[in-house]
């Protein structure tokens, strides 16, 4: 005799199965992208799709595609370097009205997509955390070093009960 019901193992079965197609997007990984909207916050222009093809083939460039996302504008492109590349190209081309952000577009195929099927979406500490470069001008610190000192040196004399003649 089984110890558990039948049903149960259907359920545990269909549940396991719903959970895997549902955890699939996370296999694709995402693709370097070009994100572009508009600055103001309007919808993009019937012929945008004609300026970017232009200002990518302008700088020899060619993406793997693009189309209106969830009211952005995407070209999805092969590697990092192309997608540096790219975006200069198209802030160049496009000018100041247009906002051109670089982004990682999920892989997912479009069968998953129409199940509802969406990646994980993963933070900073997942994706390897965020990198500071800070830089010190040393000259800089040094002067103003030097002036909080030359005037913080009086008080300090005062309070020791140190005679000073101040000459300027």
């Amino acid at each position: 005799m089984k110890p558990y019901a039948r049903w149960k193992y259907v359920v545990l079965i269909a549940v396991a199965l719903f959970g895997a197609v549902y955890a699939l997007p996370n296999l694709y990984g995402d693709e370097p992208a070009v994100q572009i909207s508009t600055r103001s916050g309007d919808p993009l222009p019937a012929s945008f799709e004609d300026r970017v093809t232009d200002a990518l083939a302008a700088s020899d460039l060619k993406s793997r595609a693009s189309g209106m996302e969830n009211l952005h504008w995407v070209v999805r492109l092969d590697d990092e370097t192309i997608q540096l590349k790219a975006a200069e190209a198209l802030k160049r081309a496009l000018g100041p009205d247009y906002v051109v952000a670089l982004n990682l577009a999920p892989r997912t195929p479009a069968w998953l997509k129409a199940l509802g099927a969406q990646p994980m979406a993963l933070g900073l500490d997942l994706r390897g955390g965020v990198h500071f470069l800070l830089d010190v001008d040393v000259d800089a610190a040094r002067a103003k070093a030097v002036t909080r000192y030359l005037t913080e040196l009086p008080a300090l004399l005062r309070k020791q009960d140190i005679r000073y003649s101040s000459r300027r």
